[in-house]
């Protein structure tokens, strides 16, 4: 009953929005970019192969990457001002994906907008990382500390025994690392594409509040796409390590606030998700009870931008308590995960240089990451750059250097430092 009254207020609200007449012809927006970029990498030489999957290989010192994306917005306007219509972005699936080889549809919603907010209905990205605030919002070049570097080092350093992995199967799980400045969500495995409702208010005096609902992490795209209200598991998987994590009811709010004076500007933003850990289904694994449930998410972050004339100070502080940790696998399943960001940015004619700082802690693994970033604009919508980049990985206490075999506690560090070298067209 609670759900059938929540989808006939959100019905209501939609009628009332587009009853009056239609005015405005179609309008058609194409935007996009392509970019090109070698890379190139230093890392401890035994991770420079994955050892879990043998044919994953990171030992090339220099790689060159193209990338690709278009959006193409709709929109009509009513006489009375409402704006309706729809966005789709895509790219070639080495731009958002792995293989290379397909069309990969990315941020795909329709939208209502009036002077009352604005709703959006579609598999987009959620209020909890639009209106997020910290020092990734000011890094130049690639991006920074959110920026390319994720796909050519290996993050995978330490390997953890759990209760059934190392017991049974002799195998273990690698150790989990929090390598960008995200809440659980809005990681790569999540991040806009998983169905859902959105709204943000108008911005009143510099404050703009979103939010953002989902029924199911793990229902994509149309009816295809549903996966049910208990996880993927059956009898052939070992242990919940196996298991791709999934939520439900899950709710993402977002708030900022602007304040300008004079040549000063500051910018605050709070956002938060929480959401309910789905179970092992009884049905297809009949002892559910040795498989302990998945931790639920309750997650936020909180930062600060300050410009002044060209130069701009970040910061911010995250903290995602036990999300995503599971009771049965996780040897450090109490920890809590926590980062914080640092950077600065200065932009001078058609030159913008930054530095950002990222540090993290995720079930005791620890994280940093430099990046020193610098652009310039050699014409319209053309940016020539350059990043230099060191990172640490540092696994926790008893973790593994092998994923199999090996001595407990003699998991090595993984640091080194990348460099890009880029141009890229934006339309």
């Amino acid at each position: 009953m609670k759900n059938i009254f929540k989808y006939l207020i959100i019905i209501a609200i939609i009628i009332s929005y587009t009853y009056p007449s239609f005015a405005t012809p179609l309008n058609i927006q194409i935007t996009g970019k392509v970019g090109w970029k070698t890379a190139f990498t230093n890392q401890s030489k035994y991770f420079q192969v994955d050892h879990l999957d043998s044919k994953k290989f990171y030992s090339s010192k220099q790689n060159m990457t193209t990338e690709t994306g278009i959006k193409i917005l709709a929109n009509n306007e009513t006489d009375f001002g409402m704006k309706y219509g729809a966005s789709i972005e895509f790219g070639d699936d080495t731009t958002f994906g792995k293989s290379g080889k397909d069309i990969y549809f990315e941020n795909t919603f329709l939208f209502l907008e009036s002077n009352l907010g604005k709703l959006e209905f579609g598999s987009h990205i959620s209020a909890s990382k639009t209106m997020k605030v910290d020092a990734s919002n000011i890094g130049r070049a690639t991006g920074g500390i959110s920026g390319s570097f994720n796909s050519f080092i290996n993050n995978k350093v330490g390997y953890l025994d759990t209760n059934l992995a190392g017991a049974e199967t002799g195998k273990r799980i690698e150790a989990t690392y929090l390598t960008g400045p995200h809440q659980p969500f809005n990681t790569s495995s999540h991040n806009g594409r998983f169905n859902k409702i959105s709204y943000y208010t108008p911005e009143i005096s510099g404050l703009q509040l979103g939010l953002t609902y989902a029924l199911d992490s793990g229902d994509k795209g149309n009816y295809k796409g549903l996966t049910g209200k208990y996880l993927n598991f059956n009898t052939n998987t070992p242990g919940l390590y196996k298991i791709k994590k999934q939520y439900q009811n899950i709710f993402e709010v977002g708030m900022k606030y602007k304040f300008q004076y004079q040549k000063i500007d500051l910018e605050l933003g709070i956002a938060g998700q929480v959401a309910k850990a789905e179970k092992v289904n009884p049905y297809i694994y009949p002892n559910p009870e040795l498989h302990q449930k998945i931790h639920g998410i309750k997650a936020f972050n909180s930062g600060v931008i300050l410009t002044y004339n060209n130069l701009s100070l970040a910061g911010s502080y995250g903290n995602w308590g036990k999300s995503l940790n599971t009771k049965q696998t996780d040897m450090y399943n109490k920890s809590t995960t926590s980062y914080y960001t640092l950077g600065a940015a200065y932009i001078h004619n058609l030159t913008g240089v930054s530095v950002t700082y990222f540090n993290s802690s995720r079930l005791k693994n620890k994280f940093t990451y430099l990046a020193f970033g610098s652009d310039y604009k050699l014409r319209e919508g053309v940016l020539a750059y350059a990043e230099t980049s060191f990172f640490k990985f540092k696994p926790a206490q008893y973790a593994y250097l092998k994923p199999i075999g090996g001595i407990q506690g003699d998991a090595k560090n993984n640091l080194g430092n990348i460099t890009f070298v880029g141009i890229k067209y934006m339309f």
